[in-house]
C-alpha cells in the first residue's frame, strides 16, 4: 500500500509543525515519512506527503501523529468534506 495524507495547521508564528506516519502503533515513523516546519503568522502550514510502497497484512494499521510546538492551541482544520486535513491509502498489487 501507499498512504498519502495532508495537514493543514492553523497559521501562528510560533513554533514549528510536525507530522509523522506511524505503523502499528511503533515508535519509529514509516518508510521516513516525516515534516517539520517553521510556523508563520499569516500563512498556515500545509503538509502534504505520500510514504515509499509499504508492505502489510490484514492486521497492520497506521497513524498519523501531528504535534507542534507553538505554546499554546493550534488548530489543525478539517473543513467540510476533509478538505484540508485527509488521509488515504492506495492498494498497490
Amino acid at each position: 500500500v501507499r498512504i498519502v495524507f495532508h495537514v493543514y495547521f492553523d497559521a501562528n508564528a510560533t513554533g514549528q509543525r510536525y507530522v509523522y506516519l506511524y505503523k502499528n502503533g511503533t515508535a519509529d515513523y514509516v518508510g521516513n515519512v516525516r515534516a517539520n516546519l517553521n510556523g508563520d503568522a499569516t500563512i498556515p502550514a500545509i503538509v502534504a506527503l505520500s510514504s515509499p510502497i509499504l508492505a502489510v497484512s490484514s492486521a497492520d494499521y497506521f497513524e498519523v501523529y501531528v504535534y507542534q510546538s507553538s505554546g499554546g492551541s493550534l488548530n489543525v482544520l478539517g473543513g467540510a468534506g476533509g478538505i484540508y486535513t485527509w488521509a488515504s491509502m492506495e492498494i498497490i498489487e
